[in-house]
């Protein structure tokens, strides 16, 4: 299991809660790049606004990607053979990470996790995998909601149908993270994806990080099943700093894969 990281800032894009986030905008980038990447860079620039420090690495968790550009792209394709090389660049799921490297001058690894609602777990976890001197880390979790996904999902198999049918909740959640944990600081860390089999679901995500005996609390995406949920309760974890330990499970019907997020504060 991967050591805890250090939580030196957080920020976000939630459209529903945020309706003039779009202001915020560069005019170079409205020209050219889809909306889900807007998001994300919003919310990188809210959180480095009020950091004093600089990310020299980025881990990108997204479900989908830029999925209405994928769209647009296969459209092109099925409409003439050919699809237009923008659709196809942003299509890329890790041109995301790429492009947020690039705005903000970040010189480390990028990297992108998908696997729906575990892709911010993934994202967390992979931080095990870098140097200290590719510390601060920027996680970002981005997934986006379209007219496209009304039709998507009552064509999924039963168990992704099911799960996916309830909520499409978008928006971008930033944070940035250290290797160095003081005490006291908050902290986080990710254990999983790893597959379900039988087991429940809270129960699975508890055992994750042994909680038995301890006073966390475990929140499971029951009433809200968007790939971004998992995201937003870490988020709202933060913002509220409320004292404690929090485990927040997430799912993949796709892959029977759970994974947790501890947050400590």
């Amino acid at each position: 299991m991967m050591n805890a990281l250090s939580i030196i800032s957080a920020d976000a894009v939630i459209p529903s809660r945020d309706t003039a986030w779009q202001s915020e905008v560069p005019a170079h980038l409205k020209r050219r790049d889809p909306r889900i990447w807007h998001m994300a860079y919003v919310a990188v620039a809210r959180l480095l606004k009020s950091a004093a420090m600089r990310p020299k690495s980025v881990m990108v968790g997204t479900a989908l990607g830029a999925l209405d550009e994928t769209t647009n792209f296969l459209d092109g394709v099925f409409k003439d053979g050919l699809g237009s090389p923008r659709f196809f660049i942003a299509s890329v799921h890790n041109s995301m990470a790429g492009k947020l490297a690039l705005e903000f001058s970040i010189g480390g690894p990028n990297l992108t996790f998908c696997d729906g609602q575990n892709s911010l777990a993934s994202a967390i976890g992979a931080c095990a995998i870098l140097r200290d001197d590719q510390f601060p880390a920027l996680v970002v979790a981005v997934d986006e909601a379209i007219p496209l996904l009304d039709e998507i999902v009552p064509r999924l198999s039963p168990a992704c149908r099911e799960f996916l049918a309830d909520h499409h909740e978008e928006g971008a959640i930033a944070l940035l993270l250290g290797s160095n944990v003081e005490n006291g600081s908050p902290r986080i860390r990710a254990s999983g994806p790893v597959f379900i089999g039988d087991k429940e679901l809270a129960a699975m995500t508890a055992a994750l990080f042994e909680t038995a005996g301890t006073n966390a609390t475990v929140a499971v995406p029951a009433e809200n099943r968007s790939f971004i949920a998992p995201a937003l309760r870490v988020y709202g974890c933060i913002r509220t700093a409320a004292e404690g330990k929090t485990i927040i499970g997430s799912f993949s019907p796709s892959s029977h894969a759970c994974a947790a997020i501890e947050v400590v504060i």
